[in-house]
C-alpha cells in the first residue's frame, strides 16, 4: 500500500498526462507493467501485437507520447517496431525493455532510446518511465 502511495504520488506531479503504450508479447508480464503503471498515475495501454500497435499509429501517429516494446516478438521485433514509428511519429520517447544481450543486439540499438534489461522490477520500471515523461 505504501509503494503504491508513493508512485502515485511521484508520477502525479508531472504536468502533462502521458499516453502510453506498451508491447509485450508475455501476456503476464504485459498485464504486470500495464497495472503498475496505471496504479502510478499514468494513462497506458498495453498491446501483445506489434502489428497492432503499428495499425494505431498509422492511423493517428500521435495517438502516444511514449512507446515502451520488448524485443524479441513474433510477427515485428521491437526494434523494426521502433523504426516504423518513429517514421510516423519522430518526438515519440522510446524506452526498451529486453534479456535480449547479444552483438545483433548491439548493432541495432540507438542510444537515444532508453533501456531497460530484463528482469526488472515495476518499482525501477514506474520511476524510468517518470523520468522519461519529466524530460
Amino acid at each position: 500500500m505504501y509503494l503504491e502511495q508513493e508512485l502515485r504520488f511521484n508520477l502525479h506531479s508531472t504536468k502533462k498526462e502521458y499516453r502510453i503504450a506498451i508491447v509485450d508479447d508475455e501476456g503476464d508480464l504485459l498485464t504486470l507493467f500495464t497495472e503498475a503503471l496505471k496504479t502510478a498515475g499514468l494513462n497506458v495501454i498495453g498491446y501483445t501485437d506489434p502489428i497492432q500497435i503499428l495499425d494505431v499509429f498509422e492511423s493517428n501517429p500521435n495517438s502516444y507520447d511514449m512507446l515502451i516494446t520488448d524485443i524479441r516478438m513474433p510477427n515485428m521485433n521491437g526494434f523494426q517496431l521502433v523504426k516504423r514509428i518513429l517514421e510516423l511519429n519522430k518526438r515519440i520517447k522510446i524506452l526498451i525493455i529486453s534479456a535480449f544481450d547479444n552483438l545483433e543486439f548491439e548493432k541495432e540499438y540507438n542510444p537515444k532510446y532508453k533501456l531497460l534489461r530484463k528482469p526488472i522490477s515495476v518499482e525501477n520500471l514506474v520511476y524510468t518511465v517518470k523520468m522519461l515523461v519529466d524530460t
